[in-house]
């Protein structure tokens, strides 16, 4: 079975600090800064030209490899991260002991439990020529949710397909093959701060929940439509908050409060996609690298895609 590999997103922020920007940024604003944007057009969030925020560091990744993934919400509050992995068959019996192993649905499953996180939970369930991930944290690794999931799975060879219960709503899920990245720095009441910004654009906030390692919860900044917020479980004190803003999907993380990464976040402007590489950057210039991902040979499987369809 092809090993996976799953990029963790972090957070941070502070509490009771000054503003670290005037006014908090609007993503409906009309501004010269915001109105400047032709409509539709892809864009990115940098820090505005007054904030107090610095970009020490930016980069674009793209995945010659990308993988379908998204993220589903039970009726219960439960956040299922999913995600389409083409590998060999299951073997069953030589799956390592702290594999837990059973059928589920007529189809062979595997579950984990992060030996760091204690309540984050990977398995997998075989569908054809791929598996379909689903990562939960403080879920059973077998509970009535996973078997009314592994119920609505279809495939045409090349799509699967997830028709959610009803009750359940979908987070997004799509192919995100380029994302870009910036390191943030941050002082606020004489403390300093380091926030990891990553982007995907044209993608909903499900892509990026595909890992967690606790339940996220749903938050407000205000000015950001959907806000998610996931405690670090592994380094007490990291946060991360993942939401959208004018098409583009984010998520900041650091080893902060959230109120301190609440504040970089109504900090961010957006601006063209094709100038964010050349915005100013201290110290270091950017890295416009194309990048490869060491997921080791994949079988031959054109069963790459991901489709979630709610149940009114």
């Amino acid at each position: 079975m092809a090993a996976v590999t799953i990029l963790l997103l972090g957070f941070g922020a502070i509490v009771g600090a000054q503003s670290i920007r005037t006014e908090p940024v609007d993503e409906t604003s009309t501004s010269a800064t915001q109105a400047s944007l032709p409509a539709g057009a892809p864009v990115l969030l940098d820090p505005a030209a007054d904030s107090m925020v610095t970009v020490t560091g930016r980069d674009r990744f793209v995945s010659d490899r990308p993988t379908a993934g998204g993220a589903v919400l039970s009726p219960s509050g439960t956040v299922f991260g999913i995600a389409v992995v083409p590998t060999a068959p299951i073997d069953l019996a030589v799956l390592p002991d702290s594999y837990n192993e059973r059928t589920i649905a007529g189809r062979a499953a595997w579950g984990m439990e992060d030996g760091s996180a204690p309540k984050q939970i990977y398995r997998g369930i075989e569908i054809e020529c791929a598996t379909l991930s689903v990562t939960t944290a403080g879920e059973p690794m077998w509970s009535s949710d996973i078997e009314l999931l592994a119920s609505s799975i279809e495939s045409d060879g090349t799509t699967l397909t997830v028709t959610l219960p009803a009750g359940w709503t979908s987070l997004g899920a799509t192919t995100v093959a380029e994302t870009h990245n910036s390191t943030l720095a941050v002082r606020v009441n004489g403390v300093d701060y380091r926030a990891r910004l990553t982007q995907a654009i044209g993608a909903a906030v499900g892509p990026l929940l595909t890992t967690m390692e606790t339940n996220p919860t749903k938050v407000s900044n205000g000015t950001t439509s959907e806000l998610w917020h996931i405690e670090g479980a592994t380094t007490p004190g990291y946060n991360t908050l993942i939401g959208t803003r004018r098409g583009t999907a984010f998520s900041v993380s650091g080893n902060a409060p959230t109120d301190v990464l609440t504040e970089i976040l109504d900090a961010l402007v957006a601006v063209p996609a094709s100038d964010w590489l050349q915005r100013p950057t201290a110290p270091e210039p950017p890295d416009d690298t194309v990048m490869a991902e060491s997921i080791g040979t994949l079988p031959s499987c054109s069963l790459r895609d991901l489709n979630v369809l709610e149940t009114s």
